[in-house]
Order: structure tokens, then C-alpha cells, then sequence
């Protein structure tokens, strides 16, 4: 499986897997790296979380935002196709995306979801982690930030949801009102 992994992988198409342990975290970073120069990838997501490098491939899906360029609405090679030089990166949630997940999909440049997708954002779970001077976490304030980037959401109403120390899941429909994914993908 690993070996149809990584040849999918070269293609563009990259499966997240269902957990991101460090080792797989800097697979995905290398991979992404490796794909600078791919015009679209696609991210197949399936993820509840990760350990302590998993936002490491963000760096990496942020480079490629970064260079996303204007859409391109009279490409016939794909709905999603950008501008020269844009880069698209698509993401589609085939199951759950939680906690890392979520970090992975909301900074793609067109994010969709099955009807059934489950979504599950969270603040610090490490009760010895660093505080700000506002009293939330550290961490909670990079994930409000990362979040707002990409969504509807502003970081204010992110930092309010995740500081509060709880698990927060939902599905499309406020995935969708958030701005945490562009389109629901119809039932075949």
C-alpha cells in the first residue's frame, strides 16, 4: 500500500491519512515540496488528528495558497484551474477532518465535501501549555489565526470557539456557512 501511496502521491493526489504521526508528517511535507511545480493536487481527506510535527505539511499547502493565482474560468482542463502561474489545490473531505485535518483542508483553493463529512476543531489539549497575556493558550491564538486565514470566520470568533477548552464538531451545513469548505458534493 505504501508504494501505491507514494505513486499516487507523484500524481498529485494525495491521500491524508486517517492519523498524522510525525513520521507521516514529514512524508507529506516532502511530498508537497516535491509537487511545487504541479499546476493542481488533489488532498483526499479522511483525518482525526495528529501528533506533534502534523502541522508541519501546512507550511508547504500554505506556499502553494500562496502562489494560487486568479481562476481561470476559460480552462477546459479543469473547474479548477488557475491562471499561469496559479497553483490549485483541491481538497475534499471524504470523512472526518479533525483537529490537523481541518488545518489541512480550509487552505486549499477549492474545498468540498460529501453530504456525510464530519468536521471537529479544537483549542491547547496540553494543560501545561503556554499561556498569552490574554489568558487563552498559545496554541489557541496560531489555530484562531490559521482558521481565519482561510474562512468566513473571523479570529476573533475562531480564538472564542476553540478557547473554551472543548471539542467542537459540525457538518456541512455550518462548514459551508463558515466558509470551511466551497461546495458539498451530490450523492452517486
Amino acid at each position: 500500500w505504501h508504494e501505491v501511496w507514494l505513486e499516487q502521491a507523484r500524481a498529485g493526489r494525495i491521500w491524508v491519512p486517517h492519523f498524522i504521526g510525525d513520521t507521516w508528517a514529514q512524508t507529506l511535507r516532502m511530498v508537497l515540496q516535491g509537487l511545487r511545480q504541479a499546476e493542481e493536487i488533489r488532498l483526499f481527506i479522511d483525518c482525526k488528528g495528529g501528533q506533534a510535527e502534523s502541522f508541519e505539511p501546512c507550511r508547504e499547502l500554505l506556499w502553494r495558497w500562496q502562489h494560487r493565482g486568479e481562476p481561470d474560468p476559460t480552462s477546459s482542463r479543469s473547474p479548477y484551474a488557475r491562471k499561469p502561474p496559479g497553483l490549485a489545490t483541491i481538497s475534499t473531505v471524504t470523512g472526518v477532518v479533525k483537529s490537523i485535518g481541518l488545518s489541512y483542508s480550509v487552505c486549499a483553493t477549492h474545498r468540498q465535501a460529501v453530504p456525510e463529512a464530519r468536521f471537529m476543531v479544537h483549542g491547547e489539549t496540553n494543560i501545561a501549555g503556554a499561556h498569552h497575556e490574554s489568558g487563552a493558550y498559545l496554541e489557541d491564538h496560531y489555530i484562531a489565526d490559521w482558521l481565519a486565514r482561510f474562512t468566513r470566520l473571523s479570529y476573533e470568533q475562531w480564538l472564542a470557539l476553540v478557547s473554551d477548552g472543548r471539542f467542537h464538531e459540525f457538518g456541512v451545513a455550518e462548514a459551508l456557512e463558515w466558509g470551511v469548505i466551497d461546495e458539498v458534493l451530490e450523492g452517486v
